[in-house]
């Protein structure tokens, strides 16, 4: 049976090095869609410069340490002895006490009294076969948390015209929310469920591209028409405001057509661990 102690110490590491250093493989995505773009390099640099601050002196990426959202997918016959979920909030709890990380969670949107833990994590459960645990986490900044939103358009809206909702959606509110950004969408099922699809959206390997052949064409679409606003980097104008449209969809009702879009900003925080049930 998989350990609590052992979960528990990895994700205490795992939250760790995510508020203190840039995937390898996203600072691979920035310096190749910089070049492709064929965007000034001095936003990247200063991008690299401050990762490279970060790392070697464990400052945090940013200032914003983030909401900490988690997917975890559990498979159906891994049995534990313990409540992940209560898990997840003490390593969280734990990591952003002991590290003086910025608590941004608030009890109640009205009130705005701080639980001082950056307490509780917004966790999202999926159940799929076997006996294996896969927990990915994204530390998720409010600037690119606020270009969020969720809406229903009409049930006969083209691939074009949805790529022309959202830019007109969200085109006017790149530059606050940090870019170089990755762009999540969700599209089917219900509000709730794209909701959810878009954020899943974001926890793909950077810049990859959905094996359907339909979404990544609208991914390819929708990431040349957000470029061809000009926001550039740090919102300052230039060729490269988004690194990567991913998608997600579900079945919907034939007279419904939910879209959910998120956004993850240039300080991409995130990673996930992976375990086996040891009896198997």
């Amino acid at each position: 049976m998989l350990s609590r102690e052992l979960i528990l110490k990895d994700l205490s590491g795992l939250i760790s090095d995510l508020n203190f250093s840039l995937p390898a493989e996203y600072l691979a995505l920035l310096e190749s869609e910089f070049s492709a773009a064929g965007e000034s390099t001095g936003s990247l640099e200063l991008i690299e410069k401050n990762c490279l601050a970060s790392r070697s002196g464990r400052l945090p990426l940013c200032q914003d340490c983030g909401f900490v959202s988690v997917l975890v997918e559990k498979g159906h016959s891994l049995k534990l002895d313990f409540q992940l979920s209560e898990l997840i909030d003490q390593a969280v709890s734990e990591c952003y006490c002991k590290l003086s990380l910025r608590k941004s969670i608030v009890k109640s949107p009205l009130l705005r009294e701080n639980t001082g833990t950056n307490t509780p994590a917004l966790i999202h459960f999926e159940e799929i076969p076997g006996k294996s645990l896969k927990i990915s986490l994204m530390l998720k900044g409010g600037g690119s948390e606020n270009i969020a939103f969720a809406e229903a358009v009409n049930p006969d809206t083209s691939s074009d015209g949805l790529a022309d909702f959202i830019e007109r959606r969200i085109g006017p509110s790149l530059p606050n929310a940090c870019p170089p950004l990755i762009i999540g969408v969700g599209l089917g099922g219900n509000l709730e469920l794209a909701s959810a699809l878009s954020k899943k959206a974001l926890f793909r390997k950077p810049g990859e591209r959905s094996p359907k052949a339909h979404l990544s064409e609208f991914e390819e679409k929708l990431k040349l028409r957000l470029n061809s606003l000009g926001c550039g980097p740090f919102g300052l104008k230039g060729k490269l405001a988004v690194l990567s449209v991913q998608a997600e969809e579900s079945p919907c009702h034939i007279a419904c057509f939910p879209v959910a879009v998120n956004a993850i900003c240039h300080s991409y925080r995130v990673g996930e661990l992976s375990y086996q049930d040891p009896r198997c």
